[in-house]
C-alpha cells in the first residue's frame, strides 16, 4: 500500500494525467500466484475483500482528488518529502512522505488545517510551527491557504536502526549501516 501510495505521488508531481500503479481485482487463476497476479487491491473472488491498499487509495484521493500545480516544498532533506497541490475545491493539500522510517514534520500554515492520515483517520492541524508525524506511510495536509514550509523537525529511527544526532545510521550491531 506504501508503495502505492508514494508511487502516485511521484506520478502526480510530474504532472501524469492517467496513473495505474495497479489492478482492481487481483485474479482467480494461476496467474495469482506470480508478483502481478496478486496485486490488486481488492482480494479475488468470490471474497472480493478491500486490502489495506484500498483504504490508502480512498484516503489519498479523499485529500487529494483533483488537484493541480504541483510544487515541491524544501525540507531541508533530500530522502523527505513535501509535495504542495491546489485542490479542485480551491483548498490546498500537501502531501508528506519520507523514503525511509518515520519523521516528524513542522509545518508552518498561516491556518488551522486537517491532517488526513495514511488510512483515512483525521487530526486537527495548528499554525505555525506545528508538528505532523509520517514517513514511509504518507500523510496529507488539508488547508484553506498554501503551506508556507516544511522542516524536517525530528527522525525517527526504523526498528533496528540508530541515529546519531549528525542524522547518520550508526552500525551498533556489527552487520553494516
Amino acid at each position: 500500500a506504501c508503495w502505492y501510495m508514494r508511487d502516485i505521488l511521484v506520478s502526480l508531481a510530474h504532472g501524469f494525467f492517467q496513473i495505474a500503479p495497479g489492478i482492481f481485482i487481483d485474479t482467480c487463476d494461476g496467474y495469482y500466484g506470480c508478483f502481478y497476479g496478486g496485486s490488486g487491491i481488492i482480494f479475488r473472488a468470490p471474497y472480493c475483500y478491500p486490502k489495506r491498499s484500498y483504504v490508502a487509495y480512498a484516503a489519498l484521493t479523499y485529500a487529494l482528488d483533483g488537484v493541480t500545480e504541483p510544487k515541491r516544498l524544501d525540507t531541508g532533506s533530500t530522502t523527505a518529502y513535501a509535495l504542495a497541490f491546489r485542490r479542485a475545491d480551491g483548498r490546498y493539500a500537501t502531501a508528506l512522505w519520507a523514503a525511509r522510517g518515520e519523521i516528524d514534520f513542522e509545518v508552518d500554515s498561516p491556518v488551522r488545517g486537517t491532517v488526513v492520515h495514511f488510512y483515512g483517520d483525521e487530526s486537527r492541524l495548528g499554525r505555525n510551527g506545528d508538528t505532523v508525524r509520517a514517513g514511509e506511510h504518507p500523510a496529507y495536509l488539508v488547508t484553506d491557504e498554501p503551506v508556507r514550509s516544511v522542516r524536517v523537525a525530528k527522525r525517527h529511527a526504523v526498528r533496528g536502526d540508530a541515529i546519531a544526532a549528525c542524522g547518520k545510521a550508526v552500525d551498533v550491531a556489527g552487520h553494516g549501516a
